[in-house]
């Protein structure tokens, strides 16, 4: 069975996010908002990871930033070959 890559892009066109924070965007509790518990990307990478996927963030300070999700996308099979394999 192959695997072909599906690629979903979410841009955002605030203010950018600076290098340095970009190298723990991922770690629970990073947020810049007080009420927020800074969990949304840190699931969102387990999650992915957990898939075999891939998700990444590339940021512009004072530009733009933006998240590329990498999916797997596998080829459709016969039913019947399914079956005989499981």
């Amino acid at each position: 069975m192959s695997t072909k890559l599906k690629t979903v892009l979410v841009v955002d066109d605030g203010t950018g996010i600076p290098q340095e924070r970009l190298e723990s965007i991922f770690g629970g509790f990073n947020t810049t908002e007080r009420r927020e518990l800074g969990l949304g990307l840190a699931i969102s990478r387990k999650i992915v990871d957990q898939f075999g996927d891939v998700i990444s963030i590339t940021s512009t300070v004072g530009n733009r930033t933006t998240v590329s999700l990498e999916f797997a996308q596998f080829e459709k099979q016969d039913a019947a070959a399914v079956r005989a394999v499981s």
